[in-house]
């Protein structure tokens, strides 16, 4: 009942091993031997799992565990079936890694394999590769039996013995989740592990720095990391005991930043759905309080967890507001699932959340806007051109490059194009119904403009879109707002005590004005009856200073938006 195990890895960096035996027992080490007792009644043996924990050249960390199956027993047999297994995570979470581990005292004796998956297909391979139907992104549970049978020259059966076990497909629900909160004085850390679980658990920390520790409390003291690292990633791996003698492992890691000025940093996570955003990049937008207008200061890729972070250490007196709007690269599987999105979870700089950057630790967490699922199909085209003009009736030359969202009636994004080096863009295959046309360009006002596909007009190719510079101020299409001919810019912006916007409009129409706070809450809203021209009074003496969204609505269910600073 001695049993010598030997972990492997296919990596040359540090890596530290944690073994679980599943009689409640641990160990650590590459190299660890266990004296197992008789397993309870009705059970054949243990399910051994190690846990290894790699810290890679790039401060980053990989964990991975893996199980085999141990039968413990006192008495002979001449063959034992066995086999372990994992998941091949480079390609699909279903296609699963047959190993044969079964053992026979038999020599030069040929040996039959018999595979069955459980799900109607089988193998008779040593070690087959098997892709289960199910889909990766739910639980499917399959009970996968290996029957091994030795034959003698003659071809007749010397010894068979079968062995069966559970295999789980998909992500289920972690019952043994674990999470990480820390404090720190200057470069002294104190981490705290936590975990939804009251069995026994093994907690393992690695600091990203090549050094690691155990226990539930730790204490690190962090070297400044180089000048691009910015901080380090640190991971908890838990593996806790369950009462039915199985373990559940899990793995949670939380970017440290360590900077030795006083600095201010803008830092977060990107994430799609459930996945980490790893193969994308932030672009990261300062306001110019002055002048209304944002300004593209840095562009971040996202490291292997997701994480982007800027380091601002020269903010000037007034904290100025940044936007950070989140891409997936085009290589990426989920890059025509998902559409640009900007903190907190917009598809418009107009309805973003800006943030402000902070000495303390705050994460800024971007979920991406998802596009439709099934794509949708249809005979209708809608396109045009996009050029850079002096007015609103031409354009003076193409602008490549400008992102064109394609939404429904409601503004939920459908398809994102953008317009090519003449400057012409194309939305095909859509089918008949309503929708709205946004041009998105961080600090460009813009109406979103609406159309129509039928039958009788299934086709509209000529759109222009004209992008005008009003001194300091870019301003983007203009859409006429119901029967509104034109609406100015707020003035004076920034405002200190009135601020103003003037309608025309050739018709009467009702109009209503609205004012958001930077976090989406309506905070006032007014309506007025447009004939003519009119001068409205934003009436923003109450407010505090800071960047709100004007938006004016009109009947017709169009609307327009604008953004006022207010500096008391």
């Amino acid at each position: 009942l001695i049993y010598a195990f030997e972990g492997h890895i296919n990596s040359s960096n540090p890596t530290t091993y944690l073994w679980n035996f599943g009689d409640g027992t641990t160990g650590t080490g590459l190299n660890v031997t266990h004296t197992f007792t008789q397993p309870p009644a009705g059970a054949l043996g243990y399910n051994v799992c190690l846990t290894t924990v790699t810290s890679n050249s790039n401060s980053a960390v990989c964990s991975d565990t893996s199980c085999v199956f141990i039968p413990v027993s006192n008495t002979t047999n001449n063959c034992h079936a066995n086999y372990s297994y994992y998941s091949d995570s480079a390609t699909a979470a279903n296609t699963i890694h047959f190993v044969n581990t079964s053992s026979t005292t038999y020599q030069n004796l040929q040996i039959v394999y018999v595979w069955n998956f459980g799900d109607g297909t089988t193998s008779s391979l040593q070690n087959p590769v098997h892709t289960f139907t199910s889909n990766p992104s739910t639980v499917s549970t399959y009970n996968v039996c290996l029957t091994i049978k030795v034959l003698n020259s003659a071809g007749a059966v010397e010894c068979d013995n079968s062995i069966c076990q559970t295999i789980t497909i998909g992500t289920p629900a972690v019952s043994c989740q674990n999470s990480i909160t820390f404090t720190h004085q200057n470069l002294i850390y104190a981490f705290e592990g936590h975990i939804n679980s009251s069995n026994p658990t093994t907690y393992f920390w690695a600091f990203g720095d090549g050094t690691t520790a155990t226990g539930k409390n730790v204490t690190h003291t962090f070297a400044q990391p180089s000048s691009t690292a910015n901080g380090y990633h640190v991971c908890l791996t838990t593996v806790t005991s369950n009462n039915n003698g199985t373990s559940c492992s899990d793995t949670s890691c939380e970017f440290v930043s360590i900077i030795d000025t006083l600095g201010t940093v803008i830092q977060g996570y990107v994430y799609a759905g459930n996945y980490v955003v790893h193969d994308g990049y932030v672009l990261i937008y300062q306001a110019n309080n002055a002048t209304m207008s944002y300004s593209l200061i840095d562009t971040l890729a996202l490291d292997s967890m997701g994480h982007f972070q800027y380091n601002y250490l020269n903010l000037p007196p007034v904290n100025p507001a940044f936007l950070i709007k989140a891409f997936i690269n085009p290589t990426s599987a989920l890059y025509n699932q998902y559409a640009p999105t900007f903190y907190m979870h917009s598809i418009n700089w107009f309805t973003a959340t800006p943030v402000f950057p902070s000495a303390n630790t705050v994460f800024y967490y971007i979920n991406m806007v998802p596009l439709p699922i099934n794509p949708i199909t249809g005979n209708g085209i809608f396109g045009g051109l996009v050029f850079m003009g002096g007015n609103k009736s031409s354009g003076d030359s193409p602008l490549s490059g400008v992102e064109l969202i394609l939404t429904d009636e409601n503004d939920a994004a459908l398809k994102i194009n953008y317009s090519s080096s003449n400057g012409s863009f194309n939305f095909n295959n859509l089918p008949m119904g309503n929708y709205k046309l946004h041009v998105e360009i961080a600090g460009v006002n813009y109406t979103p403009y609406p159309f129509t596909l039928d039958d009788s007009n299934p086709n509209i190719n000529n759109i222009r879109v004209i992008v005008n510079s009003t001194g300091a101020i870019i301003t983007g299409i203009e859409n006429e707002l119901g029967n509104t001919s034109s609406i100015s810019e707020i003035y004076p912006n920034p405002s200190t005590s009135e601020a103003f916007i003037d309608i025309n409009n050739s018709k009467t129409d009702k109009i209503v004005v609205s004012i958001y706070d930077n976090t989406g809450i309506r905070l006032s809203a007014d309506e007025y009856n447009v004939s003519g021209s009119k001068r409205i009074n934003l009436n923003q003496k109450h407010f505090a200073t800071g960047i709100y969204t004007v938006k004016i609505e009109s009947t017709k269910g169009t609307s327009s938006v604008r953004k006022l600073v207010i500096s008391n």
